[in-house]
């Protein structure tokens, strides 16, 4: 079974998140093994033995490789790295998705069409919108797509 996660997360990250990335990424891996588990089979979707899928697991995360060094993509790449997952960088291509700031908005949306994920793992920052923009962005470009959606509010 393949997974592709994609990520968008909070430009303000601290040390002090990265367990709470670390989960989050085992969750969603988690969830979408149910949810396809539940399309196999429908009366055993509860139990949680990944085994009897009778499958290995390729899990790829994608992110949007922001330039902001505390930008918690940088977590989300870390814990694949860990772990062995596959990793894809959707930077900013100006050719692309033009000029800042709309040009991170497009790189999200072309990061959900292109990458095709089974989920998108989003991490804003809690309150109002206009502090996670780019995040928010993404979820709305995810609900889009029809792309199944984990919001975990940080901070």
């Amino acid at each position: 079974m393949e997974i592709t996660i994609a990520f968008s997360g909070t430009r303000f990250g601290t040390p002090t998140m990265f367990p709470l990335v670390e989960y989050s990424i085992e969750h969603a891996i988690e969830l979408v093994v149910l949810r396809e588990r539940q399309k196999i089979h429908p009366h055993h979707a509860e139990h949680r033995d990944f085994s009897s899928i009778g499958q290995t697991l390729a899990i790829q995360i994608v992110h949007g490789a922001s330039p902001v060094a505390t930008c918690l993509d940088w977590d989300s790449e870390r814990v694949a790295r860990q772990r062995g997952y596959d990793v894809k960088r959707f930077a900013v291509e100006p050719s692309l998705d033009g000029k800042w700031p709309q040009a991170g908005h497009r790189r999200s949306v072309r990061m959900i069409v292109n990458a095709k994920p089974n989920i998108l793992l989003a991490m804003p920052l809690s309150g109002p919108r206009s502090k996670s923009r780019g995040t928010w962005h993404a979820i709305e470009a995810a609900v889009q797509e029809r792309v199944f959606t984990l919001v975990v509010p940080v901070g």
